[in-house]
């Protein structure tokens, strides 16, 4: 007796994913061929655009790699020419989408080298995760015989290892969290925190008015001097606005992330001379001010 088979067994090919947390603890899945961003809890996935679904897939086949802005503007835009300020609205966009506006906690700028993302927040290893696949079976006629079904198991295989298991998500964001009360308490008494991050990173924050100011370079004495130089327009913002601003240097540029006291947000590019002629403190105040 002979069996005929007309046809094969056919598999889609697997689909990575990325899982990583939100700022808000909730697990996100990153899908890049569909562009997509799943979060639990949430009955739509959000959508990316080209640009910043490219610049999401950088940074997570690597997360705690720094990426410099020429092998960002390489692989997000090989396929067009676009002005140096894309790479920063790109980033600014997809912070917001990720609820990553305020905090930063994601998507880190590193001073005059580029950007990161953080692995603190990525789940697994950083090789993406490869969905399930679903099979697709073509016709299969059999004629006078039955197929015979491979065992299961091979007898004698040996039993999987178990994976193991990792620390719940919430020790590790109340440790965290711990370590920042401490480290706040430490310097109280000063009106200015210095925070060090990843890759030698160091975050200094000033309160004016109803303004938090955070000050980003590569080390406390960077972020120090990055306050001073910024002083003018500190002190030139209206007494009335509200919110947080982000101070980076990107090489030859001033990048500023306002987010304002209805959480809305807006991005602010510059070149070092318009600080010089006092350009800058007008644009940060109606960066602050919450549209009506």
């Amino acid at each position: 007796m002979h069996a005929c088979i007309a046809g094969r067994v056919l598999e889609s090919p697997p689909m990575d994913l990325y899982r990583f947390t939100l700022s808000d603890g909730r697990v996100a899945t990153f899908a890049p061929i569909r562009q997509t961003v799943s979060v639990e809890g949430a009955s739509t996935p959000i959508e990316l655009g080209n640009a910043e679904s490219r610049l999401l897939h950088l940074l997570l086949e690597s997360p705690g790699k720094v990426h410099g802005r020429d092998e960002i503007m390489a692989r997000v835009w090989s396929d067009r020419v676009v002005a140096p300020g894309s790479l920063n609205q790109s980033v600014f966009t997809l912070r917001n989408a990720l609820g990553d506006g305020r905090a930063h906690e994601l998507i880190k700028t590193v001073p005059r080298r580029g950007y990161t993302f953080d692995a603190a927040h990525v789940l697994g290893d950083a090789a993406p995760v490869a969905a399930p696949a679903t099979p697709s079976v073509a016709a299969v006629p059999i004629t006078n015989a039955t197929a015979p079904v491979a065992p299961a198991v091979a007898a004698g295989e040996p039993a999987q290892p178990t994976p193991r298991r990792r620390l719940p998500r919430r020790w590790l964001v109340a440790f965290y969290a711990l370590l920042f009360v401490l480290a706040a308490w430490l310097v109280s008494e000063n009106d200015v925190i210095v925070s060090s991050l990843t890759h030698g990173v160091a975050v200094e924050s000033q309160r004016h008015g109803h303004v938090e100011w955070r000050f980003v370079d590569d080390d406390a004495a960077g972020a120090r001097q990055l306050r001073e130089r910024m002083a003018p327009v500190v002190r030139s913002v209206s007494a009335d606005r509200r919110g947080v601003v982000w101070v980076n240097r990107m090489f030859r540029m001033y990048d500023l992330s306002c987010v304002r006291s209805d959480d809305s947000t807006m991005e602010v590019v510059a070149n070092r001379d318009s600080l010089a002629r006092g350009d800058l403190a007008p644009l940060v105040d109606d960066c602050l001010q919450v549209a009506r």
